[in-house]
């Protein structure tokens, strides 16, 4: 049994222990269910005894009691509520593993929206249905969905900070219990749709808040006046007229309170759904430095908003018509709950986006430490080249390991421009592929698929698929010259190495124009701070390597027609590639007339 299908029964395990322990908490929650029940009953015989039978003292005592177990039950109702939630996420996360690993759908976003015109994330299906980031996605909130993308499209060129982040995601690869509980108290919380915090959205305007800051003394300065003149005069309506005036004056500020609740519910009611994740976080022992750094300053965060939950529930607390109205009428309630709001605002909401940043932070390199850990057999590169590309069994992310054939590469100085020949459905695509992907998995500090890897800081620029577009009034082949021109215009501009990766280029022209125009790409690439590799049917620019080498050189894909077979190694091999498949092929469909099959070379 391979190491996938090992990891598959380890899914499957928790999965039958996770369903166990939601059966327990099922059975205590209809517990729970029915002692409610039987107390709310009892409670509401005994009122009605109370008023039916004279309203005898112990009846009193007797209610009083059930109303306050009542209400403990609930609260733990709903405790037990909360973790079958969280159980049941937990049995999702476990099954979803599986799917992915049996590169089947994620029921977690694709990440599709995060593509970027001309850049590789199309050509190496960075984004969109079974690609890397629906591999990796282990994220609940926007901004660790958002933190994910930007480790994936925006490289990272410090080699330091890189090798820092790959001890942090090996840290944690074992921690699997974190992380899944980390995710699932997420998913309890987060339904996808979460808003954007906006840290220039105000509560309400400095004129307001300067009114209300002054109004909150007075009113319960008005209600202390009022009870001292009843006792002077004895006339206890001073009461009632000071009560009605801070209704009146609550009242004339409700639309503010209205909108200030508005704007706490679009804009910082998500904050309370971190408390329970960060929770996990600020509970759980680190052996990294990073993380533990990472560990107190969401601690502090935490604080931070079980503070704004305190705030957040006052406020709630006074759409209860009796305690909004009871405590308005005596101390200005809604006053003083704005005033506590927008002073906790006005001194963390700059700090609001930063917070979210360190727990996204986390997601993502969740993520990634769940990727190692269900792909135990790829390793950690390398980032200490100066120049270029090496490794040992690379192979293609996407493709299980049982089915996998990886390659070898020595990409190095003074080779800077490879030319990839072989026949159709060699490899040639694949290994391409194989190289960008690990190198994009690489900047982002991750494990890749390979035994090993070695590689530097580059960038990467490809150009693969092309899209003509009837509205934009582009063709296939234009689209190309407009991807090979951003790659030229990045180089110039850039200060860093590149890897470009082509594939076939400049299809839509005849064969001369193509031969000539990729003749010209690959020697202007050449003098570029670049690796180059350009995969091609085009045999005639192989003659380049006795021209430029060892600048350039060949390397090819190889298939073989055995006993009437197409067979193919997808083994990289030097020199250029000398079979062909496609008369075969045709053949063999029936497409073309049949000839001498074994002659074909």
């Amino acid at each position: 049994m391979d190491s996938t299908e090992n990891i598959i029964d380890f899914y499957h395990n928790r999965i039958e222990e996770l369903e166990s322990q939601l059966q327990v908490l099922k059975m205590k929650g209809q517990w729970y269910s029915t002692i409610r029940l039987l107390l709310f009953t009892g409670l509401i015989l005994c009122t009605y005894l109370y008023f039916t039978k004279g309203f005898p003292g112990s009846l009193l005592i007797v209610a009083i009691a059930q109303l306050a177990i009542f209400i403990f039950i609930v609260k733990q109702h709903l405790n037990i509520k909360y973790k079958q939630s969280v159980q049941e996420n937990m049995i999702r996360i476990n099954r979803n593993e599986i799917m992915i690993l049996r590169r089947e759908p994620s029921f977690l976003p694709d990440g599709n929206s995060y593509h970027r015109d001309f850049s590789f994330t199309a050509d190496l299906d960075i984004f969109g249905p079974r690609s890397l980031y629906h591999m990796l996605h282990r994220c609940f909130s926007l901004p660790g969905r958002e933190k994910l993308a930007s480790w994936l499209t925006v490289p990272d060129i410090d080699s330091d900070a890189l090798l820092k982040r790959q001890e942090a995601i090996a840290s944690m690869v074992g921690s699997i219990d974190l992380r899944q509980e980390f995710l699932a108290h997420g998913l309890v919380h987060f339904t996808g749709d979460d808003q954007r915090f906006d840290a220039n959205e105000s509560l309400m305007s400095p004129a307001t808040y300067r009114k209300i800051k002054w109004l909150r003394w007075i009113l319960p300065l008005i209600i202390l006046v009022s009870v001292l003149g009843a006792i002077a005069t004895e006339y206890y309506n001073f009461i009632l007229y000071g009560y009605l005036l801070n209704l009146i004056l609550t009242g004339l500020f409700s639309k503010t309170t209205a909108k200030v609740m508005g704007q706490t519910e679009t804009n910082l009611k998500s904050l309370r759904n971190y408390l329970e994740p960060l929770k996990l976080l600020i509970e759980a022992d680190y052996h990294n430095a990073i993380l533990l750094e990472k560990k107190q300053t969401l601690t502090e965060v935490y604080q931070q908003l079980q503070n704004f939950q305190k705030r957040y529930d006052l406020l709630e607390n006074r759409t209860n018509l009796l305690v909004g109205t009871l405590l308005n009428g005596l101390v200005g309630y809604d006053f003083l709950v704005l005033a506590m709001l927008q002073s906790w605002y006005d001194s963390h909401a700059r700090k609001i986006p930063l917070w979210l940043d360190e727990i996204a932070w986390v997601e993502a390199l969740f993520s990634f430490s769940n990727f190692s850990y269900n792909n135990p057999s790829y390793a950690f590169p390398s980032l200490d080249r100066d120049s270029g590309i090496s490794g040992s069994n690379i192979r293609h992310p996407f493709i299980p390991d049982q089915e996998n054939v990886g390659n070898a590469l020595e990409f190095t100085s003074p080779l800077k421009v490879i030319l990839l020949t072989g026949s159709n459905m060699s490899g040639k695509s694949t290994f391409l592929r194989s190289i960008g992907v690990n190198q994009v998995l690489a900047l982002a500090g991750s494990v890749v698929a390979a035994d090993e890897f070695h590689t530097g800081t580059y960038g990467i620029l490809t150009s693969f698929r092309k899209a003509d577009s009837i509205q934009e009034h582009t063709s296939l082949f234009y689209d190309e010259l407009k991807k090979l021109q951003y790659i030229f215009t990045t180089l110039d501009k850039s200060n860093s190495p590149q890897l470009v990766l082509l594939d076939e280029i400049l299809r839509g022209t005849n064969s001369d124009d193509k031969y000539f125009g990729s003749k010209q790409v690959l020697l202007r690439l050449k003098d570029q701070n670049t690796m180059t590799i350009l995969a091609t049917h085009d045999i005639a620019l192989a003659q380049l390597e006795d021209d430029h080498g060892p600048v350039i050189q060949n390397y090819s894909f190889e298939s073989q027609i055995l006993d009437g077979e197409l067979q193919f190694d997808y083994k990289l091999h030097r020199g250029i590639a000398v079979n062909k498949n496609a008369t075969f092929l045709m053949q063999k469909m029936g497409i073309i007339p049949a000839g001498q099959i074994e002659n074909i070379t």
